[in-house]
């Protein structure tokens, strides 16, 4: 080190100076310092088919095309307190959540490529799949024969999801909701007025009433449901029949 300070005093600048010991350190001290440190922030152990459930799940809210690089990866957090996997993907119009079983070793949040992961679920063979991130952003994913390495983003850049309670919320039967979501989406005008391309979703604490309308012709439907009060929403349903998946 000193030999090279020595050196380049005498045929460099000070600016070149400064760039040349910066280069040796990162280039030549930094990877020894670094050596051999593989500790893993996040492993766990999950079935292909519980990893395949919940990346289903999450992949209809994960857009296609983004000036955002993190939304087209889904949040990946393994936590030994709820006993598994949570899965996240959002295109900051639309979040989806969910939670699958998994054996938890060390704590951890991660995003990975959405689509990437979900080709990488489908080749796996049937069996344990073992996830290990030996880094901020470096997962390893094994199953059998079969080793992937994959290159994230921190969880820290993957948008806030906001807090939601449940303990109000109005429950009635996933094949109930289901079929609203994909009927009324082709019940509703797709022209003017803007009003129409909504439908009106009427809540009430022994019921719920979706109704549409294309100015013409008007159609209605109650499903029967528990919990909650009152309340009136106006919803779009080409964004909401996008949950039909995760109501079944």
């Amino acid at each position: 080190m000193q030999w090279l300070r020595f050196t380049a005093s005498l045929t460099y600048p000070r600016c070149l100076l400064l760039l040349l010991v910066f280069l040796y350190r990162e280039e030549v001290v930094n990877p020894f310092l670094h050596f051999g440190d593989n500790t893993a922030v996040m492993k766990f152990t999950i079935t292909r088919e519980q990893l395949q459930e919940g990346l289903a799940a999450v992949a209809a809210a994960i857009p296609a095309k983004t000036t955002l690089p993190v939304l087209a990866n889904v949040l990946v957090e393994a936590s030994k307190q709820i006993g598994g996997l949570r899965l996240s993907g959002t295109d900051l119009d639309i979040a989806v959540s969910t939670t699958v079983p998994a054996e938890v070793d060390a704590d951890g949040a991660v995003t990975l490529p959405a689509k990437k992961l979900v080709d990488i679920a489908r080749e796996l063979p049937s069996g344990p799949v073992r996830v290990t991130a030996a880094g901020e952003a470096r997962v390893s994913i094994e199953s059998g024969r079969s080793k992937f390495k994959l290159l994230g983003l921190p969880r820290e850049e993957f948008p806030s999801f906001p807090t939601v309670k449940f303990e109000k919320a109005w429950k009635a039967a996933a094949a109930w909701c289901t079929s609203w979501l994909v009927t009324w989406r082709r019940r509703v005008d797709r022209g003017e007025p803007p009003i129409l391309n909504g439908v009106l979703w009427e809540l009430r604490p022994d019921r719920m009433r979706m109704v549409a309308t294309n100015g013409h012709r008007l159609a209605k439907m109650d499903v029967p449901a528990t919990g909650g009060s009152t309340a009136d929403l106006i919803v779009r349903p080409r964004r909401s029949s996008r949950c039909a998946g995760y109501t079944s």
